[in-house]
């Protein structure tokens, strides 16, 4: 994952409430994914970096099973953790075997889960998960390529007190 996407998933994590945590979660196991892709085209049946990105995505996966809360629903919950698992196996079959195909399958699979939570998210009105996290603009300044963020009443104190 390049700088750029690592700053603005920082960027969307810091200002995300509980729902659009889990959305930001299925889009970095679909980054993740996509950038697998790449290694394994024509004869590479999986370079170093596909495999890497794999095993980013399936501990995306893992961090979503671990985040479940059976207390809540626990079927839904056992359903979610089942397509978590076998995504997973896909994933791990993708990196073995040198075959994209698997890991096509669990997007697939993914993909709807990620659209619904998207959809709750849109309706969740509750506050941010993180505090004292400065406000950011983004925009085009000195330049048409250069993109520049500039922090709003940046906050000196942003750890914690002792």
């Amino acid at each position: 994952m390049t700088d750029e996407l690592k700053q603005q998933f920082t960027n969307r994590i810091t200002h995300a409430n509980r729902t659009e945590l889990i959305v930001i979660l299925y889009d970095m196991f679909e980054q993740y994914a996509k950038e697998a892709e790449a290694g394994f085209t024509g004869a590479k049946k999986g370079d170093d970096a596909s495999k890497e990105s794999l095993e980013h995505a399936s501990e995306v996966l893992k961090h979503l099973k671990n985040d479940l809360d059976f207390s809540q629903d626990e079927e839904f919950c056992k359903t979610l953790y089942s397509i978590y698992t076998y995504c997973q196996e896909l994933l791990s079959k993708a990196v073995y075997s040198g075959d994209y195909e698997t890991v096509k399958e669990a997007r697939e699979l993914i993909r709807p889960i990620r659209d619904s939570y998207a959809q709750i998210s849109e309706t969740d009105n509750s506050e941010p998960l993180m505090q004292n996290v400065p406000d950011t603009v983004a925009g085009y300044t000195y330049g048409k390529t250069d993109v520049n963020e500039a922090e709003i009443d940046p906050v000196s104190n942003r750890g914690f007190l002792v």
